[in-house]
């Protein structure tokens, strides 16, 4: 009996000392975000958002959103109020404790610490991480995950014990449900726990498995919920309507086949992504790509050719190596979600991949710990220059994160013709009083892409602040004719538009 509670005793101990290191590695890692100021989201989730300043607006909720998250910044805001740095202390925690989630998980998959070990570390410092450790408003990534995988040991656990299974059942659903809270992508939880069952536990033992009905109730569940969201939304047409704002805004591309041409550019965006795990370089708020042809697109092919191959992989690890199946399994069903398959508002980017790339860090340690087996000076060698290379990477990628015009002078650099990131950036440097480079971003973007609005509304802001009515008027009226290409999107700005030509310069637009 004492020998039990000591081993209990040190167990706790040595998790606490993993959670420490953890929680050190990655303030230290993440030590420069906290010069960082607001960036990109954080305006309308944080600043910009009385939900987050009492709990009176929070239950008023004038900004609906992910209430998980908003609760966290509320937190944040009682202590720091409006200071962006203070913010980073909670959020670089979240981070740290979803890497110490997965070497929990991946002991308790694989049962060698080295594994563990590898896996977690690679998740913690992996410079494709960055975009969601570095900018606050995307707090809903880590939320979403931290809670997933206590959802996922949860339910691990209610198999090893006999009494109060249905505690640790009930409590795997109620984390279940915070999760979904922070955000939607939870919904593929139960596709998770299906996994593990398959590979792990007996058909007798089994849960989901065990009593079918329950399996078909929460997947017809499933696709009502679906139903009568994508119903509510507008169906079909909003879809192509999303399409076609992703195309023009982040593509440059004006399309009327829409589908035809969205499933060729998504497959494409997969290879471009999957190979930042492997060369995390030129990373980037914004990636802008040339739109394939065809389905024959080398891109494309490439991609329907490692789908293949995941398929493979997928069936091959079922039953010889369970715990490869289960992370390529965890990989796939949090990507769905994000994989634009339904279209999201950009093509790729890499905070998409933050809770997938668990499923990758698994796979990944388990390859490199089996090469450590076989040639382990080579191994280490290889694995504290790949943790200080990458460690190196995600330091310099922090300080992207830094402001809006570092953030978008750094996708301009990765990206030069994106229309976007140049039209963002072109008002950044008017906000700097630099006017003559700002025109000259705007006017680069304007025909960079002839279909996008917003560069030549903000050029005509500019020329009218500088005094200059004629190519303010001319600037107005170029941007109202380009937005028939934005039905919906631009609609609130064209009718300012029309009303300042009618009232400040007596002009009628059509």
């Amino acid at each position: 009996m004492l020998k039990s509670i000591f081993s209990f005793t040190e167990e706790r101990r040595n998790l606490s000392l993993t959670f420490l290191i953890f929680i050190i590695l990655a303030y230290c890692i993440f030590a420069n975000t906290f010069v960082n100021g607001w960036t990109m989201d954080d305006f309308p989730a944080i600043v910009n958002n009385a939900d987050i300043q009492s709990l009176n607006a929070f239950l008023a909720n004038a900004r609906p959103g992910r209430p998980l998250r908003e609760i966290t910044f509320m937190l944040d805001y009682a202590f720091f109020g409006l200071n962006p740095m203070g913010y980073h202390v909670q959020h670089i925690f979240w981070h740290s404790l979803n890497a110490f989630l997965i070497f929990i998980l991946v002991r308790r998959l694989s049962g060698d610490n080295r594994v563990s070990w590898i896996s977690s570390l690679l998740f913690l410092v992996h410079p494709i991480n960055v975009e969601v450790v570095a900018n606050i408003s995307h707090r809903k990534e880590s939320l979403v995950l931290a809670f997933s995988l206590f959802s996922m040991l949860a339910y691990m656990k209610s198999f090893d014990v006999k009494k109060n299974r249905v505690h640790w059942i009930a409590g795997s659903f109620g984390l279940a449900i915070i999760a979904y809270l922070a955000k939607e992508a939870a919904v593929v939880l139960p596709l998770i726990f299906v996994a593990y069952e398959l590979a792990f536990i007996n058909r007798k033992e089994r849960l989901f498995l065990r009593y079918p009905l329950l399996a078909l109730l929460v997947l017809v569940s499933g696709i009502v919920i679906f139903l009568f969201w994508f119903g509510s939304i507008g169906g079909l047409e909003t879809v192509k309507r999303k399409i076609h704002l992703s195309f023009i805004v982040h593509a440059n591309h004006f399309t009327q086949s829409e589908f035809a041409t969205w499933y060729p550019t998504i497959l494409k965006s997969w290879v471009f992504m999957l190979f930042k795990f492997f060369f995390p370089l030129n990373l980037a708020v914004e990636y802008v790509y040339p739109v394939p042809e065809s389905w024959l697109d080398p891109w494309v092919i490439s991609a329907i050719l490692i789908v293949i191959l995941y398929i493979v992989a997928l069936y091959l690890s079922f039953r010889r190596r369970p715990v490869i199946f289960f992370a390529l399994f965890w990989f796939a069903a949090f990507l769905i979600p994000v994989s634009n398959l339904l279209p999201l508002s950009y093509l790729a980017a890499d905070r998409y991949f933050y809770s997938a790339s668990g499923g990758f860090f698994i796979v990944a340690g388990l390859f490199l710990n089996r090469s450590l087996s076989r040639f382990r000076l080579a191994t280490v060698t290889t694995l504290v220059m790949l943790f200080l290379t990458f460690g190196v990477l995600t330091w310099k990628q922090n300080k992207v994160w830094n402001s809006p015009f570092t953030l978008y002078a750094n996708a301009v650099r990765v990206s030069p013709h994106s229309a976007f990131a140049l039209n963002n950036l072109g008002w950044e440097y008017y906000l700097r009083n630099d006017v003559q480079q700002s025109l000259n971003l705007l006017q680069k973007s304007s025909e960079v892409n002839p279909y996008l609005p917003m560069p030549l509304y903000n050029l005509a802001s500019i020329y009218e602040n500088l005094g200059d009515r004629q190519k303010a008027l001319y600037y107005y009226s170029q941007s109202l004719r380009r937005s028939h290409y934005m039905p919906g999107f631009f609609d609130p700005i064209a009718k300012s538009i029309k009303e300042k030509l009618l009232k400040k310069y007596g002009v009628t637009a059509h």
